[in-house]
């Protein structure tokens, strides 16, 4: 299916896009900090205080806020293109996140904050995610449809940048006890909940100027009507989605690679931090160094995206994926776990780089809202499954290795998946 473009589609305006760029630089410190290097250890060996238990509890957040998400998306996708008005719906859900990401100076190290960090880590996740239905949706309406694919991997490549330096900032401004100018009290773990915090201006400030430098999609239809003419679509989407053919196997494809990534990226400090026995700063220094390896291969990656096609990119990817991510798990030592670990990274970016652009390229301009609302479903609807798998493995062997070990499985399944996908072919 190729994309019909109209003549109304602007040229790349740098300002425009690299302002578009910037969300991804802002929300990647989420991801760094709070989705994967710095709360889920805090959360295991600090609240908690027991890996085992700890690991287990994320796990079943991580499945019910999946659950929420995939139900949401397509939703309020659906509403969305009916009412318009793209960047207040991300301006809302970009809000709740920032305000969810404060409150968590209010972790403190003992078992009677568990429930409120699980609580803020689950808003904080479904204000990220339902912004990134109308953060992704943007990209087709501001450049052309033989640079999607580029910008779409230079979008991530400056997430992972961004992601890289608010580590960096967590790591000299706060962990650090040798680097700090400030005097946290750290046997209240002072200095890693206000790294917590740090997300929220960090995602606060870089956020900005989407809103002021990205076109705004005007107010079609009161938000009353807009409800009940999007579910009306929504529900024939669904009936109608098996139409869309390759569209319809690649959100099928989707949902098992980027619920082995998200699982990854969930368990991946918490894996660090009981296996290896690393700190809260040997996590982060990890960290940057992980960032700085995905943002490469995001950026390597965008140019051949664009020449190559996405499915391709995707593919792969997912191949080399699966055998580092065995390399990973089976890691006799912590030097091994550190360059298994960098060349996962170089694989990250692309395949959720040329997954977005593969969908932008393909999907229907009027209901591009919607359908990156189905992305959002592809990425969460199985999402619950990975944590809670691994979750129940860990309850039985007693091993977050061997729980972890079925991450590879969903990338072997996307993988099979993808290959009955065809390649995007965009009509200019």
């Amino acid at each position: 299916m190729g994309i019909m473009m109209s003549a109304t589609i602007p040229k790349s305006n740098t300002k425009t896009l690299l302002s578009w760029g910037f969300y991804d630089w802002a929300n990647s410190s989420f991801s760094t900090i709070i989705e994967t290097f710095v709360l889920p250890a805090y959360f295991v060996k600090s609240v908690i205080g027991n890996e085992e238990l700890g690991t287990e509890q994320w796990g079943l957040v991580l499945g019910i806020t999946g659950f929420i998400i995939a139900l949401g998306g397509p939703i309020l996708g659906a509403i969305a293109d009916q009412a318009g008005h793209r960047k207040g719906w991300l301006f809302s859900f970009t809000l709740l996140n920032i305000i969810a990401c404060s409150l968590m100076w209010f972790i403190y190290p003992d078992a009677g904050s568990a429930i409120f960090a699980l609580a803020l880590f689950s808003i904080a996740t479904i204000g990220s995610e339902f912004a990134y239905v109308f953060y992704n949706a943007m990209l087709p309406d501001i450049v052309e449809p033989s640079k999607i694919g580029r910008w779409s991997g230079w979008g991530w490549g400056l997430g992972y940048v961004g992601g890289m330096l608010s580590l960096v900032v967590a790591l000299f401004l706060f962990i650090d006890p040798n680097l700090s100018p400030f005097n946290f009290d750290r046997s209240q773990s002072e200095d890693v909940r206000a790294s917590l915090v740090l997300v929220a201006g960090w995602y606060g400030l870089f956020s900005i100027p989407i809103f002021l430098f990205t076109p705004t999609t005007p107010a079609r239809l009161p938000l009353k009507k807009a409800i009940g003419t999007g579910l009306r679509q929504l529900r024939e989407s669904f009936r109608d989605l098996k139409r869309y053919g390759s569209l319809f196997r690649f959100f099928i494809a989707r949902m098992f690679f980027v619920d082995g990534l998200l699982t990854l990226f969930a368990f991946g400090g918490i894996f660090a931090a009981s296996e290896f026995g690393m700190s809260e700063e040997r996590i982060l220094i990890f960290g940057i160094v992980l960032n700085i390896t995905a943002g490469l291969g995001a950026a390597i990656f965008a140019l051949l995206d664009d020449q190559f096609g996405p499915r391709k990119m995707m593919i792969i990817s997912l191949l080399c994926l699966i055998t580092l991510g065995v390399l990973t798990l089976t890691a006799q030592n912590e030097t091994q776990f550190w360059i298994y670990g960098m060349m996962v990274g170089m694989f990250v970016g692309p395949v959720q780089a040329s997954s977005r652009s593969y969908l932008a390229k393909v999907a229907p301009p009027e209901l591009m809202n919607q359908m990156f609302g189905f992305f959002s479903l592809s990425g969460k609807a199985t999402s619950f499954m990975g944590p809670l798998i691994v979750s129940l493995a860990i309850a039985l062997t007693g091993s977050i290795a061997l729980g972890m070990s079925t991450i590879v499985i969903f990338f072997i399944i996307g993988l099979i998946l993808l290959l009955t996908v065809k390649e995007a072919k965009v009509e200019l």
